[in-house]
């Protein structure tokens, strides 16, 4: 399934099960970000998403700053349900 498709369907299923708009607007600036960095390094489906490219995304999350708790939101609260 394309990226941008698996997207627009965890965003309606998170709305489906009535979560807060504030919550949606998390998802969308945290999933956003992981999807335009996923398309910059040619990865356009789902499938094609390893374990690979999410570590390196963490990584340069931490390089640019983040703190743990900001990656682990990232990746528990975001990436994960996209993935699954």
């Amino acid at each position: 399934m394309l990226l941008k498709f698996a997207y627009q369907d965890f965003l309606d299923d998170r709305r489906f099960k009535n979560t807060t708009k504030a919550n949606i607007k998390n998802y969308e600036m945290l999933l956003g970000k992981f999807i335009d960095y996923c398309i910059e390094n040619q990865v356009v489906n789902v499938e094609d998403i390893t374990y690979s490219h999410v570590r390196q995304y963490l990584l340069n999350c931490q390089e640019k700053g983040d703190k743990a708790s900001t990656i682990n939101t990232k990746l528990y609260m975001s990436l994960l349900p996209l993935l699954n």
